[in-house]
């Protein structure tokens, strides 16, 4: 688990508000170059006017994923010579001899390996930190040139990368090295029979990745790979594009030497300010808005196989993510249509806002935004159904832009949202129009609530809700900023409370969420969230090839003293229990969810916990007096409900 310091704490706050973002000095984030450890995934977006976004990717663009088999003695040949990659005892050389190597796990992602020698398994072959000859070393966990990217080059060959963006390469004299620029040679990784020991595989899910403000992006490329290995249901299915939002120069070069063109990164120097859809420095350069509309459209492209896109952001990244899935219009309808011809679904999966935008000027009243943390603290059973417009007006700011649609006015910076205006232009019909109003000069847009919050709720967007992301935001965890607090007095009751204000301003709106409880990490960390049930069903367990929506209207059946669990019966939607609920909440929750086939309650349904299925087989369930198996009506005659 992660330690806090109090300078933590701190930045955690000021990254909640927008007013401290603007103007607060911040430590670095955003390295260009990139560590040394993630050059190899780093790539380029294009964007307008010799821009680009900076990306790191998990498979190389137009490659396939590759997976070896681990633990299991294969051989490194050169095509070229035919010759192994073998050990004389002071140096990697090629030989006429095999010699044995095991690749062992490295922690993240399929296609990341250490490979070690097969008669000594704690001898690990090290890349090196600078060009020159490999050599097989103690090995050290602690030593990232240990760890190897394997990528598909041609033919069934493989690029064998370290860490430190090294590769391995054949020289002239029949020996191996170290070249910093690109392979221009693959190699045969085989078993002891000659047959491949290595697989490719096509990328069938994206995972594109905001990052979250004070944490860097390399820091989520890490975590995000580590999730990838342990929770992919087949290995190599899953690439990953963490989005980089830089606040300083950084040019192709630097960024991305191995890939060709030129051109800057766009930057915006107002730090943070990316999270709200601000204007960047460069004049012509798209808002961040905008620029993760080319991100996915640049993804899409490059992974022809992906069916599936989940757009995924905690914290900060949770903020531009619920602003990108209201003013955007890709993933409307829940799918995104390829410029060719056929589909794509979207899923958005946010968690850990601190701040929410309102699609009107109601706030939750007070009852449902008291503060009585650490004594009463906000329990995932927290329910908001009264809004009403607030005394409190925040200075005229509670309901302007970035909480509301009331104005998109800068403080520091007179037209600092301005281009968001242009971007709406283009992705709606019935376009806000900039005005000009009193006499200072700041435009502001005209409420067009109805239209964007239809937007919103044509979309798969669910949030992942920390149960433990409860204390106090008097106590700096996040901003106690007058807006904010509008909203609620913490995380959780933020988050909750927003459920609530979609449920009244969106007609039939039924909100996708689920609250999770981790005690194993920090109560506000993105891994926390992402090792959570709910997270796991989205993204790696419900797969692409189902309809988005039910066909006609759902049909209930009720079994009395019926109840099923994994190998008894059914397969779980999720990995436990849902929390808080009602017969009817379980049912409509179930039914929001096309992947769901029925649920089970205690039938007093005193404890609130719903187990959700996405496979029923009612001759396999146990008896259980205490409990009723609520399930919907097969599509055939079979008592096997499939997906």
């Amino acid at each position: 688990m992660r330690t806090w310091s109090a300078f933590n704490v701190l930045a955690l706050w000021i990254t909640c508000s927008p007013r401290a973002a603007s103007t607060e000095k911040v430590p670095d984030i955003f390295m260009c170059p990139p560590m040394p450890r993630n050059r190899n995934r780093a790539h380029r977006v294009p964007l307008d006017d010799n821009l680009f976004l900076p990306i790191f990717a998990s498979v190389p663009p137009g490659k396939r994923s590759v997976v070896c088999e681990l633990d299991k003695s294969v051989y490194i040949r050169s095509p070229r010579s035919g010759k192994y990659v073998a050990y004389d005892g002071e140096r990697i050389i090629l030989a006429e001899q095999k010699m044995p190597f095991k690749l062992l796990n490295a922690g993240s992602y399929a296609s990341t390996v250490r490979i070690a020698s097969a008669e000594s398994s704690s001898q690990w072959l090290h890349g090196g930190t600078s060009p020159g000859d490999p050599v097989l070393r103690k090995a050290d966990k602690k030593k990232w040139e240990q760890n190897w990217e394997v990528t598909e080059a041609s033919s069934g060959q493989v690029f064998l990368t370290s860490f430190m963006f090294h590769s391995l390469h054949e020289d002239d004299e029949e020996r191996v090295t170290m070249v910093e620029s690109a392979p221009t040679a693959g190699w045969e990784i085989t078993k002891a029979d000659g047959s491949p020991a290595c697989s490719f595989v096509e990328p069938t899910t994206a995972i594109i990745d905001f990052p979250g403000a004070w944490r860097e992006t390399e820091w989520h490329v890490h975590d995000m790979g580590r999730l990838v290995f342990h929770r992919e249901r087949v290995k190599g299915s899953t690439v990953v594009i963490n989005l980089a939002f830089g606040d300083k120069e950084c040019s192709a070069e630097q960024w991305a030497p191995h890939q060709a063109g030129s051109g800057q990164a766009v930057m915006w120097s107002k730090i943070y300010m990316w999270i709200f859809g601000a204007n960047p420095d460069s004049k012509n350069a798209p808002n961040s808005l905008e620029a993760v509309d080319k991100a996915v459209d640049w993804t899409l492209a490059s992974y022809k196989k992906v069916g599936l896109l989940v757009v995924n952001g905690f914290s900060a990244g949770g903020v531009i993510g619920l602003r990108w899935a209201i003013m955007s219009t890709v993933g409307a309808g829940g799918v995104y249509e390829k410029p060719g011809g056929g589909k794509v679904q979207v899923r958005i999966v946010l968690g850990g806002l601190g701040s929410y935008e309102y699609f009107n000027k109601k706030r939750p009243t007070k009852n449902c935004t008291e503060d009585h943390w650490p004594k009463q603290p906000t329990t995932a059973c927290h329910r908001c159904t009264s809004f009403v417009e607030p005394a409190e007006s925040c200075s005229d700011s509670y309901d302007k832009y970035p909480y509301g649609y009331e104005g998109l006015e800068g403080e520091d910076v007179k037209d600092k949202y301005s281009r968001l205006d242009a971007y709406m232009k283009k992705k709606f019909a019935h376009a806000p129009k900039l005005q000009r109003f009193a006499a200072d000069g700041r435009p502001f847009v005209e409420e067009y609530h109805q239209e964007l919050a239809a937007n919103f709720a044509s979309k798969d967007v669910r949030f992942n809700i920390g149960g433990h992301d409860l204390v106090s935001c008097h106590h700096g965890t996040c901003s106690g900023a007058c807006a904010e607090m509008l909203q609620g007095s913490n995380r959780l009751q933020r988050a909750l409370n927003y459920m609530g204000h979609l449920r009244e301003v969106i007609p039939n709106y039924v909100p996708v969420y689920g609250v999770y409880f981790n005690p194993e990490f920090w109560r506000h960390y993105h891994y926390g969230s992402w090792m959570s049930r709910h997270y796991e069903s989205w993204v790696f367990i419900e797969r692409p090839g189902l309809t988005a929506e039910r066909k006609g209207p759902p049909k209930w059946h009720h079994k009395k003293g019926k109840f099923c669990w994994k190998g008894r019966g059914a397969a779980p939607l999720l990995e436990r229990h849902d929390v808080c609920h009602t017969v009817a909440t379980c049912t409509e929750k179930c039914e929001k969810d096309p992947y769901c086939k029925g649920f089970a309650m205690q039938s007093k349904a005193s404890d609130g916990f719903c187990w959700l299925y996405s496979q029923i087989d009612l001759d396999r369930c146990q008896d259980n007096d205490a409990f009723t198996l609520h399930f919907l009506e097969a599509s055939t005659d079979s008592k096997t409900i499939q997906v």
